[in-house]
């Protein structure tokens, strides 16, 4: 288990954290090197909006040191969207985006998804892969200077219960 990790617990979000979500988002996008251009065109594009969290399902994983990241669902089954997945970047690759994905999952499945389908920046596709989901196409406009940047259309079918 990664270090930290012991002391964590998965709850549900509160809608005062929204703007703290936000930031998270921020920097996790801010992680992967986009230039000011596109970091100014996404801002208001990945802010969390109170409304997320509330009815949700909404939950972050909280550690001593503060909320390590979070997850939000949205739609209803039998295909739910899993509208966010984010870790603090300097907590990627730690095994919490993992162990988010994983309660995420639960979660639409307790929720009677039979696929979970996700919108992913191209940076993280190879995460939502190596979980299993598979890209389907590319969606979005992209920034005037980044003409070739598509968002990720995944799908994740749910295996079966026990499985």
């Amino acid at each position: 288990m990664a270090e930290g990790a012991r002391e964590s617990t998965i709850r549900q979000a509160r809608i005062d954290e929204a703007a703290l979500l936000s930031e998270i988002t921020w920097r996790a996008l801010a992680y992967w090197g986009y230039d000011a251009a596109f970091m100014a065109w996404a801002r208001e594009a990945v802010r969390v909006q109170p409304g997320y969290l509330d009815p949700g399902p909404a939950f972050v994983l909280d550690e001593a040191a503060g909320v390590a990241g979070f997850y939000i669902l949205r739609h209803e089954a039998p295909e739910i969207d899993l509208h966010y997945l984010m870790v603090e970047p300097h907590l990627i690759g730690t095994g919490r985006g993992k162990r988010l994905w994983l309660h995420a999952v639960a979660t639409a499945r307790e929720r009677g998804a039979t696929v979970l389908t996700i919108t992913s920046d191209p940076y993280a596709e190879g995460f939502y892969r190596a979980m299993g989901a598979v890209t389907v196409g590319q969606t979005g406009e992209p920034p005037p200077h980044m003409p070739d940047w598509r968002l990720r259309l995944m799908r994740f079918a749910m295996p079966a219960s026990g499985a």
